[in-house]
């Protein structure tokens, strides 16, 4: 490439008639050759070593394949970091602002559509139904499988020492409960790892001298119940199932005797729609309960719905519930 053709080139961008600037880009262009030159060299020489010593099409190939998987996972860091400052922004902005309500469910409901929408993507992994519109369009039991996938993902995210500080919230929610005034049975399910907490409130109740029975395998999976003494008689009998009390099996009907019965849940709503764990037990325990017992269920902010715009997919044999306590409110169920 010679001076008058560089010349002749940049004659539109105002190089024309300053040789200092001609021989700067003069320079610029030799030394982009010579590089080119030693790629190419470079890359002949390689070609040459890895004939020589046997690497084939198929580990060229697989390098390749490396290197797009990198480049991928390099991608869906940055997306990541993106993602987790726009929500962080958006989440402090609510939070400080003057008017902002206090509970995570409410700083949830300020967020920009589009944001929450991507929020949930995020956590729940794949791209599962999340607006009303979406729930309905699936059969009630593809949309509640969806559902606990998601629930159960973001429950994951849950520190310790958080799930912790909601445990002894709902004790001292659920002991405020008119409901739980003078009784001297009640029904509460032991909680999981990452479950709305109830051992804090167990330990209450018994320490009220109220009986609690909870619930209790027999043999041949027969669903019953064992009377709660002590955190420390609790025993994880099987992997994934709720932790269980060494004492005497009692009878299915035996819930019959409670006069406040705490369910778990995945999920609920306004109308008292409960999501459970899909296997059906409590909604076939809640059979034998004495009717007008209150069935009260435990769930995060996040898990609670308002109906009109959310409502629960629901099928003919699930049972309501009646108080829906969340860490931080406690509603009552519309009759």
């Amino acid at each position: 490439m010679t001076r008058n053709h560089i010349l002749r080139h940049r004659q539109g961008d105002g190089f024309a008639g300053r040789p200092g600037n001609v021989g700067r880009a003069h320079g610029v262009a030799i030394a982009r050759r010579d590089r080119d030159r030693r790629d190419i060299l470079d890359r002949d020489r390689i070609g040459r070593e890895h004939a020589a010593h046997g690497v084939g099409k198929g580990n060229v190939e697989r390098s390749e394949r490396r290197q797009a998987r990198d480049h991928i996972v390099s991608m869906l860091n940055q997306a990541a970091r993106r993602h987790l400052g726009i929500v962080s922004g958006l989440l402090n902005r609510c939070k400080h602002n003057a008017h902002a309500p206090k509970s995570e469910s409410a700083v949830s409901e300020r967020l920009p559509l589009r944001h929450t929408a991507v929020t949930e993507v995020w956590h729940n992994g794949r791209m599962t139904p999340t607006s009303p519109t979406e729930w309905r369009t699936l059969p009630p039991t593809e949309a509640k499988s969806s559902l606990r996938s998601a629930v159960r993902r973001n429950r994951l995210q849950r520190g310790e020492r958080r799930n912790s500080e909601h445990a002894e919230t709902f004790r001292d929610l659920v002991l405020g409960l008119p409901e739980a005034e003078g009784i001297t049975t009640a029904s509460v399910y032991v909680s999981r790892l990452h479950e709305p907490g109830t051992l804090p409130l167990l330990e209450a109740l018994t320490a009220r001298g109220v009986e609690v029975i909870v619930p209790q395998l027999g043999e041949g999976l027969q669903r019953g119940w064992a009377v709660y003494t002590s955190t420390e008689d609790l025993v994880e009998r099987s992997p994934g199932r709720p932790p269980e009390p060494s004492g005497e099996f009692l009878p299915q009907e035996r819930i019959a005797d409670a006069q406040l019965i705490v369910v778990p849940a995945l999920a609920a709503d306004t109308l008292g729609t409960r999501l459970g764990q899909g296997a059906g037990w409590y909604d076939r325990a809640l059979a034998d309960a004495t009717p007008g017992v209150p069935i009260v269920a435990l769930v995060f902010d996040d898990e609670f719905h308002d109906a009109e715009e959310r409502a629960l997919p629901r099928q003919h044999h699930d049972v309501s519930v009646d108080v829906v306590v969340t860490p931080s409110r406690v509603v009552r169920i519309a009759p």
